[in-house]
């Protein structure tokens, strides 16, 4: 698992993808239900990063269902990415209940707070609720202060991005923050 998501950060997808599915089946026939569904939480994240929503949706609630209310970190993380596939795909229903009271399990990981922030800054804006969003953006931008090497590039150009959603691209400038990203 460590290694696929390493390959993930290479953005060598086809290998973390195999040696996903190798994990997958092994945790499979060893009857391993929470490595399979780690595994397949993982597989899902990675579908969501390509822009495959239906494969993504599958596989985060398969995880989704076998964490939820047994290990409270992975019921989050599960939940916000299954909330983020199903936003990006238009599907608004059940978003409040897979992101509400989810946040105070970052605390204390900067890293994962500008995630998770940027994550609901989405998911608010795909429930038309731009002010919510705006909201989001200025908290991911506080969270961005905690973090050593000032955050991951592609968050921040995803939260200017979002930003620009909302308020327009004349408007949105580049703040300190994300100078050098």
């Amino acid at each position: 698992i460590d290694r696929s998501r390493t390959l993930i950060v290479m953005e060598r997808w086809e290998e973390a993808e195999s040696e996903l599915v190798e994990v997958i089946a092994l945790a499979r026939q060893r009857e391993a239900v929470m490595l399979e569904a780690m595994a397949t939480g993982i597989l899902g994240e990675l579908c969501l990063e390509r822009g495959r929503l239906d494969e993504a949706e599958d596989h985060l609630r398969f995880a989704y269902d076998k964490f939820k209310a047994k290990i409270p970190s992975l019921d989050a993380s599960m939940g916000m990415s299954l909330a983020l596939t199903l936003a990006r795909g238009g599907k608004t229903d059940e978003l409040d209940d897979l992101t509400l009271g989810k946040e105070q399990f970052t605390a204390g990981h900067p890293q994962s707070q500008l995630k998770y922030r940027r994550d609901l800054a989405e998911i608010r804006l795909a429930q038309q609720e731009p002010a919510a969003a705006y909201g989001h953006i200025v908290r991911a931008r506080d969270a961005v202060k905690d973090i050593e090497d000032g955050g991951n590039p592609k968050t921040l150009a995803d939260l200017v991005e979002l930003e620009r959603r909302i308020v327009g691209p004349e408007i949105v400038t580049c703040r300190p923050a994300y100078e050098g990203h």
